[in-house]
């Protein structure tokens, strides 16, 4: 039913904590892929040890994040996958028995998103705030650590785009749904805690982000639509700062 897929590389010090919340799930019926990018720090190790039954682990070098999450596709035998990457873990030991309850139809089910940041704030996003329509996703990805995406859309619509290095779920999702008219359910249960903490979140790569995202919005909306987004965004701006300068009546 289920295949839940792991990628990681010199993860040692949180690939520990997906363990522990895979390993006492009280549904046992999914399979757990490993995909490690030639880890040299213990990582395997620790898998190897703690791994639970119905295992797969391949390690290997890899041409990023996105690569090896599309390994993991070509190896899911599931109906339905989740990417938990290393750090990130299923909220509570009932999460999948859940989902396997929900018999599910659609090519998505989105469900809650628990983010903690380093500064110690949290953000609780429910799925019922995504809108997954043309005006959510010029802005944003859908969460993908929290939607389950049933196997067949990567047939139908291909993998993973590698040449994304932050974006390529962003742009799946587009694709997928924009294009391809994904069916989507909204399942309002946190599914997954994520520490906003990696590569996407660094402040360094923000000229990635935002490349990728440049892109994504050529690709994926027309040049109408963004001329008047970027028209009605600018004019917003300029109202709010006329607001914010205007000089007082002197009466």
């Amino acid at each position: 039913m289920l295949s839940i897929i792991t990628v990681c590389r010199n993860e040692v010090s949180r690939i520990q904590t997906t363990i522990n919340s895979i390993i006492p799930q009280s549904n046992r019926n999914f399979e757990w892929i490993v995909v490690d990018g030639a880890s040299s720090d213990g990582t395997l190790d620790l898998i190897h040890a703690r791994k639970p039954p119905h295992t797969k682990l391949i390690t290997e070098p890899d041409k990023g994040i996105y690569d090896a999450m599309n390994k993991g596709v070509r190896l899911a035998h599931g109906t339905y996958l989740l990417f938990l990457n290393a750090g990130d873990w299923l909220a509570d030991d009932h999460v999948l028995e859940e989902f396997h309850r929900q018999s599910p139809r659609e090519d998505l089910v989105i469900g809650d998103i628990l983010i903690k940041y380093p500064d110690g704030r949290e953000q609780y996003r429910p799925s019922a705030a995504c809108d997954a329509n043309q005006d959510y996703l010029y802005w944003r990805s859908l969460p993908h650590q929290s939607t389950f995406i049933r196997r067949s859309l990567f047939d139908l619509c291909g993998d993973f785009d590698t040449s994304f290095r932050i974006g390529a779920d962003w742009e799946f999702f587009a694709r997928t749904i924009l294009h391809h008219n994904a069916s989507i359910m909204k399942w309002s249960r946190c599914v997954t805690v994520f520490p906003n903490d990696g590569f996407s979140a660094d402040p360094a790569n923000v000229n990635i982000r935002n490349r990728d995202r440049r892109r994504i919005r050529q690709t994926h909306f027309p040049l109408s639509y963004r001329v008047r987004r970027y028209f009605n965004e600018n004019w917003g701006r300029l109202v709010t700062w006329l607001r914010n300068h205007a000089i007082p009546s002197s009466r």
